[in-house]
């Protein structure tokens, strides 16, 4: 019986598919983007809260760069990383022979799009800011010669028409009033 299963699993590719959605839906793994939980209006505020410093742990730039780095180690063997290529694409579709594109990041982590840029070959113009001073730290030692600040999101202190692109990632999550 597990033979035949198989084999029509394997004859049909979209059900395979399909059943590989099912089970990361009905057994979540332990990844970040897991077990949601509905808050009620009366823990929104203190929930409110924790999101907003939970990026300010001075712990999480070292856990994040792990996990980025195996992206980029990626991304550098000419390997597809999605997010990475739909940004890109984006971007070059944008820049289409303009020169040098100005590109805030706000929310930046380590500065890391900085790399995929550069592993891209784009010609951009980065700059990044966020909302951790550890972030900062560590985008600062990782990439010298780049512009990196602390900034809120939600109160930038950049000029207007500073930049050509902003982009940013990940942002609202730790924005609950976004």
């Amino acid at each position: 019986m597990k033979r035949q299963i198989r084999q029509l699993i394997n004859r049909f590719p979209w059900l395979k598919k399909l059943l590989k959605q099912a089970m990361q839906f009905l057994l979540p793994g332990q990844g970040v983007s897991t077990h949601y939980m509905e808050v009620t209006q009366a823990e929104a505020g203190s929930e409110s809260a924790r999101l907003r410093e939970a990026w300010k742990d001075d712990e999480l730039p070292v856990r994040q760069r792990e996990l980025v780095d195996k992206q980029l180690a990626a991304y550098r063997r000419s390997e597809a990383v999605d997010v990475f290529d739909v940004l890109v694409k984006s971007l070059r579709e944008l820049q289409d022979g303009t020169g040098t594109m100005r590109v805030l990041e706000i929310g930046c982590s380590s500065g890391y799009y900085s790399e995929v840029f550069r592993i891209a070959g784009l010609d951009v113009l980065y700059t990044g800011c966020d909302y951790s001073d550890a972030f900062i730290a560590m985008a600062l030692q990782r990439h010298p010669g780049l512009q990196f600040d602390v900034q809120d999101a939600t109160a930038l202190k950049y000029a207007d028409n500073a930049y050509d692109v902003v982009i940013s990632g990940c942002c609202l999550l730790h924005i609950p009033e976004y």
